[in-house]
């Protein structure tokens, strides 16, 4: 049964990248456009959940750094970035020290929820 899902979907995958290419490089609209890119990417990540699933590190590797950027993404513009930017520094200083603060404080906070939920639950 595994296989009859796997074989659908590469056939879906593939007719989409086919369809996809074939309408995105004739149309001029933008929203045919985006529905088609859509349509690519649905089987594409069906396809790499699918791989995911069989490699365990990969899960939690992924998860890993799912939580890390997102804890970039709240912390770098509200917290890092104003913190770094009055020091009046060379703007490529600024990137490099506002990325390693960001990542520093993120990882932080990413070991504090863990031990957190782990408490919680165990």
């Amino acid at each position: 049964p595994n296989s009859v899902w796997v074989t659908v979907l590469s056939a879906f995958f593939i007719i989409a990248i086919v369809s996809s290419i074939r309408v995105i490089t004739h149309s001029d609209s933008v929203y045919i456009k985006y529905l088609c890119y859509f349509i690519f990417l649905i089987p594409l990540l069906a396809a790499l959940c699918s791989f995911f699933e069989r490699v365990p590190i990969l899960i939690r590797s992924l998860s890993f750094l799912g939580t890390i950027t997102l804890e970039l993404y709240l912390l770098h513009e509200r917290i890092c970035l104003p913190l770094v930017a009055n020091l009046g520094l060379n703007n490529w200083v600024l990137m490099l020290l506002g990325i390693m603060f960001a990542v520093v404080l993120a990882l932080a906070i990413s070991i504090c929820v863990n031990t957190v939920i782990k408490h919680c639950f165990h």
